[in-house]
């Protein structure tokens, strides 16, 4: 069985600069000392990242906006779940919520690097955050934590994540409330329980497999494929190797 992992951020800055920062040129984390630091302590399958490998491996994105487009557009096939992209007014927020998001740290970097490069935008106080995390499958598990403050972010450790989870935790129970809820009348009770079932299930097939990532606290995850398998990838970049998190392998394969 292949499965995402969820994404979550809250960020407080100005609808113009909200504007500014989707309309600009994809970042390039390569030279950000934090950012290499956190994928040396990753354990992953694949090529081990370096500056030019990141480079390469982001070379087809084109703006921030459009990634999150192609991060929110609805699956093509499949069993499709719901997003959230939106921008409040009155505080001043906007929020990115994605329940289908993925498993590879291709896709975990791009995120990162994003969200990293909001804080240069950031012109309202706040203390914002960013999330990578297992919600459906594997609760709480952690890919990537930040806190995000005016031209400031930085990595949180699991325990100083643990308020973020929180907060994402319920937004992504409000995305399966509301994919459900959206299902038509003739599948809505076989849709409803399908959620249910992500919810629940705890990696039975793939068995546990422990992780230490950053140094952090052990935890298990469950068998992934690619964020492929879940949508067509809207870019050339579709068919690169993925790099899968090393816990995410089948213990006989």
């Amino acid at each position: 069985m292949s499965e995402p992992s969820q994404l979550y951020a809250r960020v407080r800055l100005s609808r113009p600069r909200l504007e500014e920062f989707l309309a600009g040129v994809f970042p390039d984390p390569s030279d950000d000392a934090d950012v290499l630091a956190w994928l040396s302590s990753a354990l992953y399958y694949g090529d081990r990242y370096t500056p030019q490998l990141i480079r390469e491996r982001l070379a087809s994105q084109t703006t921030v906006g459009a990634w999150v487009d192609w991060l929110t557009e609805p699956a093509s096939h499949g069993f499709a779940m719901p997003s959230r992209n939106g921008y409040d007014d009155e505080s001043q927020t906007w929020t990115l919520a994605v329940l289908d998001f993925s498993e590879n740290y291709d896709d975990y970097l791009a995120a990162v690097a994003a969200f990293r490069t909001i804080a240069k935008y950031k012109d309202l106080a706040g203390d914002d955050g960013f999330l990578i995390f297992g919600y459906l499958f594997e609760e709480s598990y952690i890919a990537a934590a930040l806190r995000i403050g005016v031209n400031m972010s930085e990595f949180l450790d699991d325990s100083s994540a643990q308020s973020l989870v929180s907060e994402a935790s319920a937004a992504m129970e409000s995305l399966v409330a509301e994919g459900a809820a959206g299902a038509p009348d003739d599948h809505d009770e076989e849709k409803q329980d399908r959620l249910r079932e992500r919810k629940r299930t705890r990696c039975d097939e793939a068995g546990q497999r422990s992780l230490q990532s950053a140094g952090e606290t052990r935890r298990h995850r469950c068998e992934h494929e690619g964020r492929g398998a879940h949508r067509q990838r809207a870019n050339a970049d579709a068919h690169r190797p993925h790099a899968v998190p090393a816990h995410n392998k089948q213990r006989n394969r």
